[in-house]
């Protein structure tokens, strides 16, 4: 993109998607460019006018306030039938989700979670904080200083006590996106940690904030928006974070079984 392209997806992207819905002069002052520019742009990304590219962002703004009940395809008639629809659309989901990483941004995060010398935070809402905890749990088996911070206000409110420019701070928010996860996040990217977000493609608030984003498929055999693709998404984290850390995750990881069995009574 040009400097002026750039600076019309940084309006649409920072109050997305009311940006998009005004009128294109509207648009086109608040980027400071003219309202053609915004119409070749348009046109470079593959909308047919103003219109159709309003059209696109109507129907995104449907779908994110659609009730999960309504997304819903309908019931299977057998258990068969319900394996054959899971296993096709969970393999498509986690195929989105991994070709939709951009390589710059996972080695940028990798790089930060990788650094033994800074502490590392994460969180999320009320139902994707279950991904934080499966994330801070690899982490935390490689690496020292991985705190994980619950969803209920005390936790977020302690954790921001001791964030600074040399904290990373992983967060998950997803659809209905979650208030205190995005004040969490703001605070963070305000004291200069490094703020990674993991969201669905819609995009949390909050990705305006963050030095990094991942956007996960949500497509699920269930009745709302699943977690399949965002798992896959933390594994690619964990592993490749491993493997930057080498010897010294395979060091942390020999101990911890050794204390384990000790645990168990299998040591000597």
């Amino acid at each position: 993109m040009t400097e002026s392209e750039r600076r019309i997806a940084e309006v649409v992207l920072g109050s997305y998607p009311i940006a998009g819905l005004q009128p294109v002069t509207r648009l086109a002052d608040d980027a400071g460019v003219s309202a053609p520019t915004v119409l070749r742009l348009l046109t470079k990304l593959g909308f047919d006018g103003y219109g159709d590219f309003r059209d696109a962002l109507l129907g995104e703004v449907a779908s994110m306030l659609a009730s999960p009940v309504n997304r819903s395809g309908g019931s299977p008639s057998s258990l068969e039938e319900l394996i054959e629809q899971a296993a096709d659309v969970l393999t498509r989901t986690v195929t989105a989700s991994l070709r939709e990483i951009d390589l710059a941004a996972l080695e940028r995060t990798v790089d930060a979670l990788a650094d033994v010398e800074r502490p590392v935070y994460v969180g999320g809402g009320r139902m994707s904080w279950v991904l934080a905890s499966h994330l801070a749990f690899h982490l935390q088996l490689v690496r020292r200083d991985v705190h994980v911070v619950g969803p209920e206000s005390g936790a977020v409110l302690r954790a921001q006590l001791d964030l600074d420019e040399h904290a990373v701070v992983v967060l998950f928010d997803y659809r209905r996106y979650q208030a205190s996860t995005v004040a969490f996040g703001r605070h963070a990217a305000s004291v200069g940690a490094e703020v990674v977000l993991i969201t669905d493609r819609y995009l949390s608030p909050l990705a305006r904030h963050a030095n990094s984003v991942f956007t996960a498929a949500v497509e699920s055999p269930l009745p709302h928006d699943g977690t399949t693709g965002a798992f896959a998404l933390i594994e690619v984290l964990a592993a490749a974070t491993i493997g930057r850390l080498g010897p010294e995750a395979e060091s942390r990881v020999a101990r911890f079984d050794a204390l384990e069995a000790l645990e168990d009574g299998r040591g000597g």
